[in-house]
C-alpha cells in the first residue's frame, strides 16, 4: 500500500470531519443516538492522524536517505527530526498566538482556561511548547504533548522498524502495552504508540492485498473486517479503542488509495490541506459560539457551521502566512539545517 500526497491529504480532511462531529455530539445526547454514536466513532480521528504523522515521517526519512549506509542513517536522523520540530513549532506558535489573542478579546480568559494554576505565565509558556496536554488552554492541545511525545521517540522506533521481523514484534509489543498498560511511565504514548507505529511499518513494509483473480476479494473482505471492528469497539470495551481505531485507520487508508485512482476527492483533499488550523481553532468557537452553532438543533447544520467557520479561519491565516513570506520563513531555516 503506498499513499501518495493525495492520499494522505484526503485522510486528513476525513480525520478532521470525525473531529469536528466527534467534539460537537459527544456529550450532546439531545441530538439523537445516531448523532452520538458517530461521535463515538469520531474519536478515530486521533488514530487517522497519528497513522498519517508515522507513515508520513518514515516515507520521508527513508525516500531521503534509503541509499546511505546504516551508520549514516542514524547519523542524520536527529537532524531530520528537528527540521520536523521546527516546522511543528513555527506553524504551532502562529495559530497560538492569533488563538489566544481571539479568545481573549472575546472573553475566553487565561485565568478561565488555567484555573487550577496561578502562574498564569509559566502555563503560557509551557502551552506555547505544546506539553500543557489536557489543561491547555484548549483541552483539545492535548494531542500537541502526544505527537511532540512520539516525533521525540521517533529515532529509536525506525531503528524497530528497519528489519521486517524486528518491526513486527516491536509493534505487538506497543500493541500488548497499549491494551493492558503495562508501563505508567508512557501512559500518554500508550494512547497513539500503536497507530504511530502502524503507519511507520507500512510505511518501510509495504502490504500487499490479496486478489483472487477478477473478483475484489480484498475489498470485500476488508469491507466486513470494517464494520466488524466498528461492531466490536461498541460492544466489547475490553479491548482497548485505540487498537481498534488503529487497524480502522489502515483499513480506511486502503479505501481511500482505491478512491482517489478512481475519482478526484478534491473537497476531503481541500478540508485535508487546512486540518492543522481547523484543529487549533475549533474548540475556541464551540466554547464563544454555543447558541449560534446548536441554534438549529440539527446535527448535520450544526456540524456544516462549525466546519464552515474553521475552514474560513484557516483559510485567512494561511493567507496572513503567504502575505509575510512566513512558510518561505521556515522553508529557509530547515534547509540551513539540512545543509548543516
Amino acid at each position: 500500500m503506498e499513499l501518495k500526497l493525495k492520499d494522505t491529504l484526503i485522510l486528513k480532511g476525513i480525520a478532521i470531519c470525525c473531529m469536528l462531529w466527534h467534539h460537537l455530539f459527544l456529550n450532546t445526547i439531545e441530538y439523537g443516538i445516531w448523532a452520538n454514536n458517530l461521535a463515538v466513532l469520531g474519536k478515530i480521528c486521533v488514530s487517522i492522524f497519528l497513522f498519517i504523522s508515522g507513515y508520513g515521517l518514515t516515507k520521508q526519512f527513508s525516500v531521503k536517505y534509503s541509499n546511505l549506509t546504516v551508520k549514516i542513517q542514524v547519523n542524520r536522523i536527529l537532524p531530520f527530526i528537528l527540521n520536523r520540530f521546527i516546522k511543528f513549532y513555527l506553524s504551532y506558535w502562529f495559530c497560538f498566538v492569533i488563538i489566544i489573542f481571539i479568545g481573549n478579546l472575546s472573553g475566553y480568559s487565561l485565568q478561565e482556561a488555567y484555573p487550577t494554576n496561578r502562574n498564569i505565565i509559566k502555563c503560557l509558556l509551557l502551552d506555547g511548547l505544546g506539553i500543557m496536554g489536557y489543561s491547555s488552554y484548549l483541552s483539545t492541545w492535548w494531542f500537541n504533548k502526544l505527537i511532540i511525545l512520539l516525533y521525540l521517540t521517533f529515532p529509536l522506533l525506525y531503528i524497530c522498524i528497519r528489519n521486517k521481523i524486528v518491526a513486527i514484534v516491536s509493534v505487538v509489543i506497543a500493541m500488548v502495552l497499549e491494551q493492558f498498560s503495562l508501563l505508567d511511565i508512557f501512559y500518554v504514548l500508550e494512547g497513539g504508540l500503536f497507530a504511530f507505529m502502524m503507519g511507520m511499518f507500512v510505511a518501510k513494509h509495504n502490504i500487499h492485498i490479496i486478489r483472487v483473480k477478477h473478483i475484489n476479494f480484498d475489498s470485500i473482505l476488508l469491507i466486513l473486517m470494517f464494520f466488524a471492528l466498528i461492531f466490536v469497539r461498541f460492544y466489547y470495551p475490553a479491548i482497548r479503542f485505540t487498537i481498534i481505531d488503529s487497524f480502522l485507520a489502515i483499513i480506511l487508508s486502503y479505501f481511500v488509495l482505491n478512491l482517489s485512482n478512481r475519482c478526484e476527492l478534491r473537497l476531503l483533499s481541500f478540508l485535508g490541506e487546512n486540518a492543522t488550523v481547523m484543529y487549533l481553532i475549533h474548540t475556541l468557537f464551540i466554547i464563544l459560539l454555543p447558541y449560534f452553532l446548536y441554534y438549529t438543533r440539527i446535527p448535520i447544520l450544526i456540524f456544516v457551521s462549525l466546519l464552515l467557520l474553521t475552514l474560513g479561519s484557516s483559510l485567512i491565516i494561511r493567507y496572513i502566512h503567504k502575505k509575510i513570506g512566513y512558510n518561505k520563513l521556515i522553508s529557509t531555516i530547515t534547509d540551513k539545517i539540512n545543509n548543516f
